[in-house]
């Protein structure tokens, strides 16, 4: 079935499993505050909100999506892994039309599992890692944060990267688009 969250709901611990899905509609704020890793698995959490990420790891397995909608934000204030542990048959992905974005820790947040922008990464402080990401829009690094990417992908929008800010591509294949732009 469909979660729709219209107000404010706060994960704490638990799995999200099955052919459903949770909607976190215009308006409404999902608070990952989780003191333990928690599992998204075959389930697409499909953001139109809010959701402020302050907790632990979360795993993606076995095809689950995460969907950013444009308009949307992703605030990340931890320095942990959204990841793929790699079981089953199917990859999980993040799909970004709105806006993911860190900005209040220092640390390293990493994301294991492919990430397709069509929105904004705003990297302003710390450091954030993709094992992929596929960027087709817009990508700013702030002036002593770090983007590091890991395995490679798809440069076909804009790195907007300031003075003492770094973008490292330490790995895989990248293909660079006629479009990209590089700043």
């Amino acid at each position: 079935g469909t979660l729709t969250v219209s107000n404010l709901m706060t994960w704490t611990r638990g799995n999200m499993d099955g052919a459903g899905r949770t909607v976190i509609a215009p308006g409404a704020t999902l608070q990952l505050i989780n003191n333990t890793v928690v599992d998204v698995s075959e389930w697409t959490l499909e953001n139109a909100g809010t959701i402020l990420w302050t907790g632990q790891g979360i795993a993606w397995h076995n095809s689950a999506v995460f969907t950013n909608r444009a308009g949307a934000l992703w605030d990340i204030q931890t320095d942990n892994a959204l990841y793929y542990p790699g079981n089953g048959s199917s990859v999980a992905r993040f799909d970004n039309a709105g806006t993911l974005r860190k900005a209040s820790t220092t640390g390293t947040s990493v994301f294991t599992l492919p990430l397709n922008n069509y929105g904004v990464v705003e990297l302003l402080s710390g450091r954030l890692e993709f094992n992929e990401l596929n960027n087709l829009n817009f990508v700013t690094v702030n002036s002593g944060a770090l983007l590091r990417l890991n395995g490679g992908g798809v440069v076909k929008g804009t790195y907007e990267v300031a003075g003492g800010g770094t973008v490292e591509w330490a790995g895989g294949s990248v293909t660079l688009d006629a479009s990209a732009n590089l700043a």
